[in-house]
């Protein structure tokens, strides 16, 4: 299983964000990626979506944004760190 940071939606929310932050050149292969479940089973995958980095100064920053989130889906930012070698 890949680096992830995820939340479960366990209540009724209008909107959720997720946002990672990290140094430009750390992670590679950042996808936004849904499970229709609260245990995050690959064959509850519903969607796996590529996610373009903003700047900011030295940092960039993953953002997904997704209004009226399903109850117990878990939502989250899934990458690979960059291996220097």
């Amino acid at each position: 299983m890949n680096p992830y940071y995820a939340q479960i939606v366990s209540i009724h929310t209008d909107k959720l964000v997720i946002r990672v932050k990290a140094k430009r050149g750390l992670l590679k292969d950042v996808y936004k990626v849904v499970y229709a479940d609260k245990l995050m089973t690959p064959k509850y995958e519903v969607e796996r979506k590529p996610i373009t980095a903003k700047e900011d100064g030295e940092f960039v920053v993953y953002v997904v944004e997704q209004k009226q989130p399903n109850l117990n889906y878990s939502y989250c930012l899934e990458w690979n760190f960059v291996v220097n070698t």
